[in-house]
């Protein structure tokens, strides 16, 4: 092929060579070292043939010059956009074709329509089954419509082997000009080979969307291909293991989506299906879902008109969580306690009460702490959301609280994490308190005063003896800016530097009484006999005398 009365290189490249020459003409230097097995030189148009036959075998009867490789199914819309529509054609896409086809189709100049325009398609692009519901619908009336009007059907099929059901039959094995669309991403879950495939009976065709893949990326990597080449190899094995655990794991999601009173349909094939809550999800309710650590995807995205498109891999545990949170959320609260929470870890704990009791017995107290300071949560009666970390802990903190919402603490000093968590708090609820794990023997009635004191404050502080605070409350929106501007964390100056931040916030703030927070033997010590907590921290004290009885060093 010549253009502008030149040789096209691509196409002269495409034509003659094949890997195994000396290209005499090699724009690149070669080190032989650096080359493994699979090679890292240029990948021939269309893929390994290796490759093209293990995928070929996939499909009763094609021949492997019937497949043309492509880096995952994305570019293989975007290649068949390329080598079929030209501008002023007109396409139909199924509403949850990937974006990649209609982002090409439109650049091109081609004009999308329905299938019951008077315009005969030159391209028509399903996804078989439907995405996000799982249905599986036959293809044949709409082929034959298509082909009939001198058109094309392409169906991204990278869901049609996943069967729960019904099987469905690829397209390629209905018609002569229809192409098939698979990858391994979905059968496999080998996204990061991006490998995915065309496949068509008419080898001009195939040759247009190879020329397409060129253009567009020159292929996936030879690397890539002999890798997924032993992956297609055990493709049905594969399969049916991740089948199985599918079918294992379905009934589990279903009768999570059934109690909280969910509707869904079990899809025909695939391993995603459509779900809709009794009511839409607020927008608190989808903040407070990603706060807690869970992405949940709108069917919106692929055109559906209400619902969430859900994995039947997703952990059922999970899922109840999500639903739990969702639920809970649904009626906004009047008020809401968070707590600052870190799993004890031996050598992690605090250092200075390290120094006394050892880094075992300083994690045995850290233990102590949070399991009275959660206890306290739980006989507040109120709605608690707990702030966590190491993110490894979600399931411990899971176990332990049941009736909280849970959500890691992100990165940053002190002052980030205390405004992720009352944030998140506040996004549902009119007032939130904060209170950390160091002070296991508050009493419940400072809770009761610093929730009383929001209904006529913007803010409630509760000092600590060492010129830190043990309680945070709020009656904001969110946590203002600024609030915790040039505080220098862990010094005495830090409850004073707040308290001025408040007041030139403009912000109406209330005191409660002083209370001393736990780091070290002799605070624990003036803790252990505080007035007013001596009833409280009872598995503190019993940490303590434990300790004592066990040789340690105690307060």
């Amino acid at each position: 092929m010549e253009v502008s009365g030149t040789l096209n290189v691509l196409d002269y490249y495409a034509e003659h060579y094949r890997p195994g020459m000396i290209d005499l003409s090699a724009s690149g230097p070669r080190f032989p070292e650096q080359l493994p097995e699979a090679g890292l030189d240029y990948a021939p148009p269309g893929g390994l043939s290796s490759l093209r036959a293990a995928i070929a075998g996939l499909y009763p009867g094609l021949d492997p010059e019937a497949i043309a490789v492509t880096n995952g199914a994305s570019e293989a819309l975007a290649a068949i956009a390329f080598a079929f529509l030209r501008p002023g054609d007109h396409f139909v896409a199924s509403a949850g074709v990937y974006p990649s086809f209609r982002e090409v189709a439109s650049r091109l100049g081609a004009r999308e329509s329905g299938h019951a325009s008077p315009v005969a398609p030159a391209l028509v692009v399903i996804n078989n089954p439907d995405v996000p519901s799982g249905r599986l619908p036959d293809p044949a009336p709409l082929l034959r419509a298509t082909e009939a009007r001198g058109g094309r059907v392409a169906a991204d099929e990278v869901h049609l082997d996943l069967r729960l059901g019904s099987g469905g039959t690829p397209i390629v094995s209905l018609s002569q000009t229809a192409i098939s669309i698979g990858d391994l991403s979905k059968p496999l879950g080998l996204g990061g080979l991006r490998i995915g495939w065309a496949a068509c009976r008419d080898l001009g065709a195939i040759a247009k969307v190879n020329r397409a893949v060129q253009l567009l990326s020159g292929g996936p990597s030879v690397v890539a291909m002999e890798m997924a080449t032993r992956f297609v190899a055990e493709y049905s094995q594969r399969l049916g293991i991740a089948s199985e655990t599918a079918r294992a794991n379905a009934p589990e999601l279903f009768a999570a989506l059934t109690d909280a009173g969910w509707t869904f349909e079990p899809p025909d094939a695939g391993w995603t299906f459509l779900a809709t809550p009794p009511r839409p999800l607020t927008v608190k309710q989808r903040h407070l879902l990603r706060d807690a650590g869970f992405f949940l995807l709108p069917a919106t995205t692929f055109g559906a008109s209400q619902g969430y498109r859900l994995s039947l891999f997703a952990p059922a545990d999970s899922l109840r969580d999500a639903l739990r949170i969702t639920r809970e959320a649904s009626t906004p609260t009047d008020e809401c306690l968070v707590v600052l929470a870190k799993a004890p870890q031996p050598g992690f704990s605090k250092t200075r009460l390290a120094a006394t009791f050892g880094d075992t017995g300083a994690a045995e107290l850290s233990q102590a702490f949070l399991d009275d300071t959660l206890e306290l949560a739980a006989a507040s009666g109120r709605p608690a959301l707990i702030a966590f970390t190491p993110v490894e802990a979600r399931a411990t903190f899971a176990d332990r609280v049941p009736f909280a919402v849970l959500i890691a603490q992100p990165e940053g000093d002190l002052g980030e994490r205390i405004r992720a968590g009352l944030d998140c708090a506040l996004r549902y609820s009119r007032a939130a308190v904060l209170i950390g794990s160091d002070t296991p023997h508050l009493p419940a009635g400072v809770l009761d005063d610093a929730f009383e004191s929001l209904a006529e404050a913007d803010v409630v502080v509760g000092p600590a003896c060492d010129g830190g605070f043990y309680l945070l409350g709020l009656a904001t929106e969110s946590v203002p800016g600024g609030l915790f501007e040039d505080i220098q964390w862990s010094t005495a100056g830090v409850c004073q530097r707040l308290l001025q931040n408040v007041r030139k916030l403009g912000l109406a703030v209330r005191l409660l009484d002083e209370q001393v927070d736990i780091d070290d033997a002799g605070s624990l010590e003036i803790a252990m006999h505080w007035p007013q907590g001596t009833a409280t921290a009872s598995r503190t004290r019993a940490a303590v005398e434990r300790i004592r009885l066990e040789g340690g060093d105690g307060a």
